[in-house]
């Protein structure tokens, strides 16, 4: 019994660790990312495709300015004005599962209880391109693919009594199932507001504009700023390591026991 907890504190050390490294690297290219405006950029650009043409500006920055949309999305449940957002619709259920015991006698005995599930019924994504301004000045922000920060708007159930999911393609029975309803969640990115981005700023496709690195770097679009940023990334790396540190000693010292008995 003893190895058996020594494995799963050792598996779990090895995500910590895992996830330290992880948090590590997106801190890494944070702060490679080099912090710019607007204004330095397009310079820059010109600069560039006067001595060597357009296609080939291509650079990892972050800076901060002003979200402007002219034409926003609308979010389909809460009406938001926004240029991202998620609606998702899960269907909240109880299963009956039966549980059989043996006592020392050899009597069986049939128990049964209510386990709550869920069930993901549909998934609807939008998102639309928008500017970043700063002092008059603006680029266009490309946001598919990109780390957004979402914010929950919307998160209601809906009863449903003749809904029932389904399992490896066959309807459970009736009697096996219970409906809690239908759960509705929106979130969205709102289209107005300062933001914080972390992106390639490239003419690849023949304008200007920020979006998802061709090679390693980050994309993000944050409501904070850069320093919180920072010191959040920096703070979850400490606890994730600590942690590992932590459950690889809890594995060596389980392992001893479990060889000295």
């Amino acid at each position: 019994m003893i190895g058996w907890i020594a494995l799963v504190a050792a598996l779990a050390a090895g995500f910590c660790g895992w996830s330290s490294l992880h948090q590590g690297r997106r801190l890494r290219l944070l702060r490679a990312a080099r912090s710019s405006s607007v204004a330095e950029l397009l310079d820059l650009h010109a600069t560039v495709v006067d001595g060597i043409g357009g296609g080939s500006f291509r650079e990892l920055v972050k800076l901060e300015g002003e979200l402007v949309c002219e034409e926003p999305l609308q979010a389909p449940w809460s009406g938001e004005a926004c240029v991202a957002f998620v609606d998702t619709v899960t269907h909240l259920y109880q299963e009956r599962v039966e549980e059989q015991t043996t006592d020392s006698e050899g009597r069986t005995t049939t128990k049964s209880r209510w386990e709550q599930r869920s069930q993901e019924v549909s998934r609807l994504e939008r998102r639309c391109s928008f500017r970043l301004a700063q002092a008059g000045q603006e680029l266009p922000v490309e946001p598919e693919q990109a780390e957004l920060e979402w914010e929950s708007v919307l998160s209601i159930l809906e009863p449903d009594d003749e809904a029932a999911p389904s399992g490896k393609g066959q309807a459970l029975a009736p009697q096996q199932i219970r409906s809690l309803g239908m759960r509705r969640d929106e979130e969205v990115f709102r289209s107005g507001g300062r933001i914080f981005v972390v992106a390639e700023v490239s003419d690849a496709s023949g304008s200007l504009a920020l979006r998802k690195p061709e090679q390693e770097g980050l994309f993000l679009i944050r409501r904070e700023g850069e320093q919180v940023l920072l010191s959040r990334t920096s703070r979850q790396r400490r606890m994730w390591a600590v942690g590992s540190a932590v459950l690889v000693v809890t594995a060596l010292v389980l392992v001893v026991l479990s060889l000295a008995g």
